[in-house]
């Protein structure tokens, strides 16, 4: 035999589901209603913000490695940019730092539009409204915004601005202490081309001429060119020391260089271990070593070499001098610019069509939430034993609290 009551199942749940959003409708419209009325009113009341990008293309590092590496070097601490750092990554963190950001307040006053006290808050408040991005072709955007469409499109221009200063400002820096550094080296080198000619005047004045084959004097070319590019290497070491670290992949390399061309005039110059293997295994070498020469001439070689010597650091001196004043004068545009900032014709924020659709959402779920617990609080309320439970609760709070009152304590 079957039960006359059975137990309720899903489709009667629904319909006390339904049966409570029914009963319910008019609170759950008007709340919906309310809400999504002040949500059109905030969105209209809401400041309007827009927003503007500008890019600019990557740097040609090639045309000036002296200024971008400068750059690198002077940027890496602070941004915490690894050596291999793209001068693109380096100019995204130039615009990010606090040097530009500090311009760009002083510039358009926006301590007072932020309503910032310290510099430190109005910096925070700018880099909410500034964003800064390197995409892998290389290119750089700024994007920024501001209550007014054309302050937001002198800003992102602004940025521009003061990263072509800065890297003007570093271009002249790095090219004026190249230029000091290199000058001092060439007066020091005209010096010991001068002294070195007058040796070889002197000995050929009291000695005559010396008569040397074609083959030492292939020798003395070979060394004195060995010992140029030795001498340069350790010039061009020498400058990039002035603004580089030692961990500079480029300072390594010219390390390198170095040891490899010393390890050659060593060898050349006839004293290395490697030559006297040469010896004594019997194998023939292109032409004597400058030890083997006849002691008579030796002085004469030297002095001959010396002057050789001289001669093209000199001439390599003069040349890096010209490039290192014109460095330090030239005040050209570092930035190309891809597309400047315009004022923007739309507002990018609030949205108001976003604000009342979350709005509505949030109002309707919230009030069938509140439906539902109303009808809960209903169905306890007509519970007999529900009554006579929170009677006697009540009662019992109000002897203690009644006893508390005169001073008594409550009951056990």
């Amino acid at each position: 035999m079957q039960d006359a009551n059975p137990t309720p199942g899903k489709g009667s749940v629904s319909l006390d589901a339904l049966d409570t959003l029914v009963r319910r409708r008019r609170l759950i419209a008007i709340n919906v209603a309310a809400v999504v009325f002040l949500a059109v009113v905030l969105s209209l009341v809401l400041p309007k913000w827009y927003r503007t990008t500008a890019v600019i293309l990557p740097p040609e590092t090639s045309m000036d490695p002296l200024m971008s590496l400068g750059a690198l070097q002077m940027t890496a601490a602070t941004a915490n940019l690894p050596w291999f750092a793209t001068t693109s990554d380096v100019y995204g963190a130039i615009l990010r730092s606090r040097y530009v950001s500090e311009k760009i307040i002083d510039e358009f006053d926006l301590k007072r539009l932020y309503k910032a006290k310290t510099m430190e808050k109005a910096i925070r408040k700018l880099e909410k409204h500034r964003w800064v991005r390197v995409v892998d072709e290389g290119l750089i955007s700024i994007a920024v915004e501001a209550k007014d469409p054309d302050r937001a499109a002198d800003m992102a221009n602004a940025f521009l601005e003061v990263l072509d200063e800065f890297n003007r400002t570093t271009r002249m820096t790095e090219g004026k202490k190249t230029r000091m550094f290199v000058e001092e080296r060439l007066k020091e080198t005209r010096l010991e081309l001068g002294e070195s000619e007058q040796a070889l005047q002197a000995y050929q004045q009291e000695y005559g001429a010396v008569e040397l084959t074609e083959q030492t004097q292939a020798l003395i070319s070979a060394a004195a060119e060995i010992e140029s590019q030795i001498r340069t290497t350790e010039i061009r070491l020498a400058t990039l020391s002035t603004y580089a670290t030692d961990s500079n992949p480029e300072i390594k390399s010219l390390a390198n260089r170095k040891a490899n061309l010393e390890k050659q005039l060593t060898e050349l110059l006839g004293t290395s271990e490697l030559t006297e293997a040469f010896l004594q295994n019997g194998e023939s070498k292109p032409f004597p070593s400058l030890s083997e020469l006849p002691s008579l001439g030796m002085q004469y070689v030297r002095l001959l070499r010396d002057v050789e010597l001289q001669s093209k650091i000199h001439a390599f001196l003069a040349q890096e001098y010209e490039r290192a004043k014109i460095m330090e004068s030239r005040d050209t545009p570092t930035i190309q610019v891809l597309d400047r900032a315009s004022p923007p014709e739309k507002k990018s924020r609030p949205k108001r069509w976003l604000i009342v659709v979350i709005a509505f959402a949030a109002a309707f779920l919230g009030s069938v939430a509140l439906a539902f617990g109303m009808d809960s609080v209903d169905r306890w309320r007509r519970d007999p034993e529900n009554v006579r439970r929170l009677d006697a609760i009540t009662r019992a709070l109000t002897e203690d609290w009644n006893r508390l009152s005169r001073g008594g304590g409550p009951r056990g």
